[in-house]
C-alpha cells in the first residue's frame, strides 16, 4: 500500500467495524462511535452516551422494527427484509463508509441481544460495500500525487 492509497486492506476494514451496547463504557478502541438505532436509547444522556453520530437512516424501518420485535418476523425472515431496505440506501451508508476509511467505527445500539439484532446485517453490508469499493477501484493509485515520479519535470 502506498503512502497515496488510502485504502485499508481486507483485514483492517473486516476489524474496523465493531458491535456494542450503547450502555456499555466508551473505550478507548471504539474509534468513532455511531448510534444506529431509530430511536435515542431509554435513560441515556446525549453525554453519557458520547455518540459522535446518531444515523437512523441506516436502521430498518418503524414497520420492520416492529414486525420483528413483536415476533412477527423470525431473525431469518428479518435479515433478508432488513438487507433489502438497505440495498436501497446509498447516501447514508457512503457516510460510514467515509468514517471507516478513516479508522475504526463502533455501531451502537439499545438491543439487548446484539448477534440478532439489525447490526451484524449493517455491518456485513458496509463490509461487502468497501470490499466492492476496492474491488472497483483496483490498484489504481489513488491521487495524482501518486504519479509523481512518473510526471517528476523537476529533477
Amino acid at each position: 500500500m502506498t503512502f497515496c492509497d488510502k485504502r485499508v486492506t481486507r483485514l483492517q476494514i473486516n476489524d474496523a467495524i465493531k458491535l456494542k451496547r450503547v450502555y456499555d463504557a466508551a473505550q478507548s478502541d471504539d474509534g468513532k462511535r455511531v448510534l444506529a438505532d431509530r430511536l435515542w436509547p431509554r435513560g441515556l444522556s446525549k453525554t453519557k452516551a458520547q455518540i459522535d453520530l446518531w444515523c437512523q437512516a441506516v436502521c430498518p424501518s418503524t414497520k420492520l422494527r416492529q414486525q420483528y420485535h413483536r415476533g412477527e418476523l423470525s431473525y431469518a425472515e428479518f435479515v433478508p427484509a432488513y438487507q433489502a431496505e438497505l440495498a436501497e440506501l446509498d447516501q447514508p451508508l457512503l457516510e460510514l463508509m467515509r468514517m471507516i476509511r478513516q479508522g475504526p467505527i463502533t455501531l451502537l445500539s439499545a438491543v439487548k441481544d446484539l448477534q440478532q439484532s439489525h447490526l451484524p446485517v449493517l455491518q456485513h453490508e458496509l463490509i461487502q460495500r468497501l470490499h466492492a469499493e476496492d474491488a472497483a477501484a483496483s490498484d489504481e493509485p489513488s491521487s495524482p500525487v501518486c504519479y509523481g515520479k512518473q510526471f517528476n519535470h523537476w529533477d
